[in-house]
């Protein structure tokens, strides 16, 4: 396997700084979320946005779910950034008064149905698939 968009590597991480970064640090200090396990699951449902993102944006994929083209036909590619947050962010508040296994369970759920599709797209993108 050869790489053929090296420069989809830097865009993917510098997009990944610039947006998930600030995001959970205002979570952090707004006390909006404050357990670990969200930060994770919004870090990954973020960076399945942003890779999303990325290759829409600069490479000319194609979104083919109709949510996601919903939110790309209103606010261009970033709307795919932005679903993420809009959607995960109340689930995560909602599941966080649970105090249960059943809570950690379905955030476990959320998070590995965010980081699995970001590294299948973005190795795909990297590749040039």
């Amino acid at each position: 396997m050869k790489i053929k968009y090296f420069e989809a590597i830097i865009q993917l991480i510098g997009f990944s700084i610039l947006i998930i970064a600030p995001t959970i640090y205002f979570l952090k200090k707004s006390r909006l979320l404050n357990e670990e396990i969200n930060f994770y699951v919004l870090a990954f449902q973020l960076f399945d946005g942003i890779a999303s993102f990325v290759s829409i944006n600069y490479y000319n994929y194609i979104e083919q779910h109709v949510l996601g083209n919903f939110f790309i036909n209103l606010l261009g590619p970033i709307g795919m950034v932005v679903m993420k947050l809009l959607f995960v962010i109340p689930i995560l508040i909602i599941l966080e008064k649970e105090k249960n296994d059943a809570a950690f369970f379905v955030k476990t759920i959320i998070g590995v149905l965010g980081i699995a599709p970001a590294v299948r797209d973005s190795v795909r993108l990297i590749m040039g698939v």
